[in-house]
């Protein structure tokens, strides 16, 4: 693994500096690949405002970051420095990049704004999906096909963010961040059937407005089954 990574930073690299984390995830520490991931993900995400005019509401981003920030001091695992932020977007959707760079679209936000617990389930939705490893693992999978499929590097990262904003997890890591974020309300002294109610409202928006979510929150995995999900999970804790 760590040669496939080496051949695959050697090719970005040459072309992107920010194919620096392979190297340093591949050949350093736990804290090395933290950090380098961090990195990447920062340089990620100015890429990103480019394409999507983020929030200057200062109120809005303050609730946010604030709520986030709460979130983040429940982890057992406090190495990561997670951030959080509000972009403009016609959809509601919320997603994570690597190094903990969290991203609300404001129709998203707009719809949780009376309901702390419901938005504290879609950033701590997204933090699962950082600490558990999936976006990093979505990350190196979608750069080594296009390595593997000998195309230049030159758009790799305007291909990368897109296929972030509008592409799905698989059903069992949607499903564990889910019971992440879950767990994280829990503890944070959270309502967690916040998790419902944000799911519930994805779900009515599937099934009426469905233009307003991205085509991979409309069917993948179905939000009956994500509430089937986390209810029974809830249920079995007593909650």
């Amino acid at each position: 693994m760590a040669g496939l990574f080496w051949n695959l930073g050697h090719v970005v690299g040459n072309n992107l500096r920010k194919g620096r984390w392979l190297f340093q995830a591949a050949t350093g520490t736990q804290a090395d690949a933290i950090r380098a991931e961090y990195d990447w993900g920062r340089q990620l995400g100015r890429d990103l405002e480019r394409q999507m005019r983020p929030s200057r509401d200062a109120v809005v981003l303050r609730r946010v970051t604030s709520l986030g920030t709460r979130l983040a001091g429940r982890l057992t695992n406090r190495h990561r420095r997670f951030s959080f932020r509000v972009v403009y977007s016609d959809q509601v959707n919320a997603f994570a990049l690597p190094g903990g760079f969290v991203f609300v679209t404001q129709p998203l936000l707009e719809r949780c704004a009376a309901d702390e617990p419901a938005l504290a389930f879609v950033l701590g939705h997204e933090m699962g999906h950082v600490v558990r490893g999936h976006v990093m693992e979505r990350m190196a999978g979608e750069a080594v096909m296009r390595v593997a499929s000998a195309r230049l590097p030159g758009g790799l990262v305007s291909t990368l963010l897109t296929r972030f904003v509008t592409t799905a997890y698989s059903r069992d890591h949607e499903i564990e961040a889910d019971i992440f974020a879950v767990r994280l309300l829990c503890s944070a002294g959270l309502d967690a059937q916040g998790a419902i109610r944000t799911l519930r409202m994805l779900e009515a928006l599937s099934s009426g407005d469905a233009s307003l979510l991205p085509p991979y929150l409309q069917t993948h995995p179905p939000a009956q089954e994500r509430i089937a999900e986390v209810a029974a999970w809830l249920k079995r804790n007593g909650r």
